[in-house]
């Protein structure tokens, strides 16, 4: 197992091991709790021996992660209770082109930093993204059905031809995020920030739109029966 759940601070790591701390050990995560909804250790090997942390937890801007390497280490949890796979809150991939090799439905990615990655075709339904960083993804085409995207970071992202159907994007920022062709069928979009956003040839389908901020929303063509 790479990954488990602790009960706070575990002290310092053993040599080798990653150590990383959710949430504790998240800068993107600026409320604290003494009971965050979840909170994991990260055991798997460093990089390298003398690195502090795994490839997924790694600084991105400093190190190379190529996709082989992160499918290859994308093992899934042996906790068979669980509806969650593998547990990558926090991880850092940003930059990094992972599309479809490495798999990320079922995923927990809470705080995870996304920003500028290639997730083009890729399958990240059921996956847990609230508060993640995905600024300026390329998702076109990614299935995103029943992720859980509250709060999460998808200004400018690339999200055409996307299925986001059943998603919660309760309070999400997708300022200038490109959704056009994308289907959003059922989603919850309360309080979404929509302001510029291309919504052409959308569906939303009973999709909840409260309180979401639509200005400037292009929704040329855009299917709204249902909608709220």
């Amino acid at each position: 197992m790479h990954a488990a759940a602790c009960g706070g601070y575990m002290g310092e790591s053993p040599t080798g091991v990653c150590g990383y701390e959710w949430p504790w050990d998240c800068d993107r995560v600026t409320i604290r709790t003494n009971k965050p909804i979840h909170q994991s250790c990260c055991f798997r090997p460093t990089m390298t021996p003398e690195a502090d942390r795994c490839i997924f937890h790694a600084d991105a801007t400093e190190t190379a992660k190529p996709v082989a390497a992160l499918a290859d280490a994308c093992e899934p949890s042996d906790d068979e209770a669980s509806h969650i796979n593998r547990l990558l809150d926090g991880a850092n991939l940003a930059g990094c082109a992972l599309g479809r090799t490495v798999p990320l439905a079922d995923t927990a990615l809470s705080g995870a930093d996304l920003s500028n990655a290639d997730l083009s075709g890729a399958d990240l339904t059921n996956a847990e993204l609230g508060s993640a960083t995905l600024a300026g993804a390329d998702l076109r085409g990614a299935v995103l059905h029943n992720a859980g995207l509250s709060e999460a970071d998808l200004s400018g992202a690339d999200l055409s031809g996307a299925n986001l159907t059943d998603s919660l994007l309760w309070k999400t920022d997708l300022t200038g995020a490109d959704l056009s062709g994308a289907d959003l069928t059922d989603a919850f979009l309360w309080g979404a920030d929509l302001t510029d956003a291309d919504l052409t040839d959308a569906v939303l389908v009973d999709a909840s739109v409260e309180d979401a901020d639509l200005t400037r929303t292009n929704l040329n063509q855009a299917t709204l029966w249902a909608s709220q």
